[in-house]
């Protein structure tokens, strides 16, 4: 009787958090969602954000709910090498209201930071280094790596390929 429960509250909690639940626990539903990537450059001084866009793409006919604050919120952008990871604050959201993603092309205009993502006050340690003024440091130069990070969107979504970014 109580396995009965848990499955019941997993289907109705589960899409308010942004999860899809699949019928059968050895496939993944396959998304309309797909994202895409697009930087107005490739390469970029140390320090000097880069524009540019995630195009998301749903190739259904209907409009797809996803869960949370905005899509602002749900994307983050970011660059990171072997030795710097980038690793984005996801807070939990305080609203799951439904957000939709209408049949076709949505654009979401992004800036990618070339900046550490913290820094110390006091001492440096590797991968914290020591704060500038103003802002955060620089990153090395050297060449990266994109990675888009999703929450909120279905777990079949297909993700952004990853763009190499040089860092000058």
């Amino acid at each position: 009787m109580l396995r009965k429960y848990i499955v019941i509250l997993l289907l109705v909690v589960s899409p308010l958090l942004g999860c899809s639940v699949a019928a059968n626990a050895g496939t993944v539903a396959k998304s309309p969602l797909s994202l895409r990537l697009v930087l107005s450059r490739g390469h970029s001084p140390a320090g000097v954000s880069i524009p540019g866009v995630v195009i998301i793409t749903n190739s259904s006919s209907r409009s797809v709910k996803v869960y949370g604050c905005s899509l602002r919120e749900a994307i983050a952008v970011g660059i990171s090498s072997r030795a710097i990871p980038f690793e984005p604050v996801t807070p939990t959201p305080a609203c799951f209201g439904p957000i939709l993603i209408h049949s076709g092309v949505t654009r979401l205009r992004i800036s990618v930071s070339t900046t550490y993502q913290a820094c110390s006050a006091t001492t440096p340690s590797p991968g914290l280094p020591l704060c500038t003024n103003p802002g955060m440091p620089a990153l090395p130069k050297g060449t990266y790596r994109t990675s888009v990070i999703y929450s909120g969107l279905s777990s079949g979504t297909r993700p952004a390929a990853r763009v190499t970014v040089t860092l000058t």
